[in-house]
């Protein structure tokens, strides 16, 4: 048994977890201890986060204890993929197997085989303990190590090899490159032979590639094909992600895909005009022939409108609550609040927990991808503005709409009136939905499928690093006199040096990897495809070049600069050799992964929207760029979408208690 092992079984013993839980939790012999654990969240064992050094010996020695194919044992600090879809540091508290159902030992065909494996993943201990049967692609190597030990240059390849698949994907049907049939990750494995053997990438190979071990080298390549993996999941697995999700809305459309604002325009004011209608209605005109409409019909006078005109000045309660509506229409009343209480309260609830993103339904794992990509700043503004209308419909506006309802159907005395406004209501409610789901609006889910491929690159891929000659070498240790002298660059304005985000360099790139490539296919059509728009708008514009950049799987054709691409993909320095001791000075940088949803939960609603976290952030990362310039607009921008968004999270906790009020005064009031 190595060291490592031998410090796995240390650690991982019963007694050893239990003080070490109690000790960084600070409650030893505290009857807290017990009490909220399920509170704490990651403030526990794992608070202590591991080394550098740790994480690179890790890398470096497989488990002896590992299963068949696997890649993780008990005790390995790796990045977990959560419910919010983002990575984050966790270790492995058990690994455990199970036969997958369905398997029949006695089949012919599985005779003197092995049965195949489910294999189930833990993190955490106690009550925090959470486990599952983790896809392979959804727990990986920390990329601190793997940048230690490979350096950075395969992750410029990683972001060379999503530009270069998205140029390759097509919307067409029957396409070579249909993307519902193409296989990604057949295809990306090869591209990354092609690198790794590359002439031009000698050094690496020999250098650092071949000097680890076969498991560290899959621990790479693992990581590298996460989003590809991802991609192919998406696409090809019905039950995690079933695109016919009846919460997916005309509005998730527009933010996935940036088009569709026509329709989205149309839906929206009608939901917002029709409610307001019917409200004026219903307050200035009464119920047609009721006994009880004030002077001149306005029934909002009778009951807040004294007789001497002073708004609300005098109103008593006995005015307001007069009580002189029919029992048949106190009975319907009640009803119709009473299945707003069953019913529409669940359903805003659970709407609500979809759009934090922490669901397992496949539009909160859409509004997750969503939200890394706004969150980084790599969407464009239909799709931001599509994101923002998606979470506001669905929590607060479904709240305020009901609100709405509960006033009309005070001041409606026609039991008819009371039947109709109360199914328009659901009717407006769920238009967004409905047209979504209708057959004619997107048949097969072929657009929101190959959208949300799209957001994976986008989630990836790093346009403000690529885009600046700087940032670029900056961030993938790219040595940049080096990088000016491969572009012969002879000025000294900085800002100049060409970088991989070039629109007339791209476009005659691309024109002559499309030439290459159909010469050698013979087939002069393999590339003659329009820009692939959703929206009528959208497809009018672009046929006259007016609307660019906003086309499924054509979002970074400006980064398609073949042409340097070719070079910059070997230009990262090989990694240094540093020694034990520097590496156990640096700590992981990764944040650690709390895979409870609840508390995810907690944290994306309570924390960020709470205390406008997000505004934060933003600021922090605008100077951190040096984005000076946008600061002062981005603070305005933030601070509105802040208290935009603590109202539509506020809504939906409330309106629960405002209906149960209602179910007890409305009636009686009416």
């Amino acid at each position: 048994m190595g060291d490592l092992e031998e410090a796995r079984a240390v650690y991982f013993s019963d007694a050893n977890l239990k003080e070490a839980y109690d000790e960084e939790a600070g409650l030893k012999n505290s009857s807290l201890s017990t009490q909220f654990r399920g509170c704490l969240g990651q403030v526990k064992f794992l608070l202590k986060k591991p080394d550098i050094k740790t994480l690179v010996d890790q890398a470096r020695e497989m488990p002896n204890d590992l299963g068949e194919g696997a890649l993780f044992g008990k005790g390995d600090w790796v990045e977990v993929r959560g419910n919010d879809l983002k990575w984050a540091l966790a270790r492995i508290s058990d690994v455990q197997e199970r036969q997958q159902n369905g398997w029949d030992k006695e089949a012919p065909e599985n005779i003197g085989k092995s049965p195949p494996l489910t294999r189930f993943y833990y993190f955490g201990y106690g009550k925090e303990r959470v486990g599952r049967d983790y896809d392979d692609f959804e727990i990986r190597t920390p990329r601190e190590a793997l940048e230690n030990i490979f350096g950075k240059r395969p992750f410029v390849w990683q972001q060379y090899a999503l530009i270069r698949l998205e140029a390759y994907l097509r919307l067409e049907e029957h396409h070579i490159y249909d993307f519902d049939d193409f296989d990604i990750y057949l295809t990306v494995r090869d591209w990354w032979r092609e690198w790794l053997e590359h002439s031009e990438n000698a050094d690496f190979l020999e250098e650092v590639y071949r000097n680890e071990e076969r498991y560290t080298q899959k621990l790479l390549f693992h990581h590298i094909m996460t989003p590809f993996k991802l991609m192919e999941n998406i696409r090809e697995d019905e039950e995690d992600w079933d695109f016919d999700d009846d919460s997916i809305t005309v509005y998730t459309y527009l933010g996935i895909l940036g088009d569709g604002t026509l329709m989205v325009t149309i839906v929206f004011f009608m939901q917002i005009i029709i409610p307001l209608i019917l409200l004026y209605t219903s307050t200035v005109f009464g119920t047609e022939g009721s006994s009880r409409r004030g002077a001149g019909g306005n029934e909002f006078n009778r009951r807040f409108n004294p007789p001497n005109g002073t708004l609300f000045g005098s109103t008593t309660w006995d005015q307001f609550c007069d009580q002189g509506g029919s029992l048949q229409g106190k009975l319907l009343l009640a009803a119709v609040i009473l299945i707003y209480l069953v019913q529409v309260i669940p359903d805003t609830l659970f709407a609500f927990y979809n759009v934090a993103g922490v669901g397992d339904s496949t539009f909160s794992k859409i509004t997750s991808l969503r939200r890394i990509v706004y969150e980084q700043r790599k969407d464009h503004f239909f799709q931001i503005v599509g994101f923002q209308l998606d979470r506001w419909m669905n929590t607060a506006y479904i709240s305020i709409l009901y609100l709405i309802m509960l006033y009309i159907l005070l001041m409606t005395e026609n039991i008819l009136d009371i039947i109709l406004n109360a199914l328009a209501i659901i009717f407006i409610h769920q238009i967004d939905e409905n047209i979504a789901n209708s057959p004619w609006w997107d048949a097969d889910n072929r657009w929101i499928t190959a959208g949300t491929l799209q957001l994976v690159i986008q989630s990836v891929v790093d346009k403000r690093v690529l885009g600046n000659a700087g940032r670029l070498c900056k961030a993938f240790d790219i040595d940049i006199e080096v990088y000016k002298e491969t572009f012969d660059f002879k000025g000294s304005v900085f800002s100049n040096i060409p970088s991989l985000r070039d629109p007339q360099q791209a476009k005659r790139d691309e024109e002559n990897r499309e030439l290459k490539e159909s010469k050698a296919s013979r087939n002069v059509t393999t590339f003659d495809e329009s820009v692939a728009h959703f929206g009528i708008i959208e497809k009018f514009m672009s046929r006259f070049g007016i609307y660019r950049n906003g086309g499924t799987f054509n979002k970074y054709e400006d980064y398609r600069v073949w042409s340097r691409w070719d070079d910059v993909v070997f230009m990262a320095r090989l990694p240094d050799n540093l020694d034990d001791e520097r590496l156990s000075n640096i700590k992981s940088k990764t944040p650690f992964a709390d895979l409870n949803p609840f508390n995810t939960f907690i944290f994306n609603v309570a924390y960020k929207v709470g205390t406008f976290y997000y505004i934060f952030v933003d600021v922090y990362k605008s100077a951190r760029t040096g984005d000076w310039a946008t600061m002062p607009f981005r603070i305005v921008l933030k601070f509105i979408e802040g208290i935009l968004d603590w109202i539509s999270y506020f809504i939906p906790f409330a309106f629960p208690f405002i209906v149960v009020i209602s179910l007890i005064m409305i009636p009686s009031c009416y």
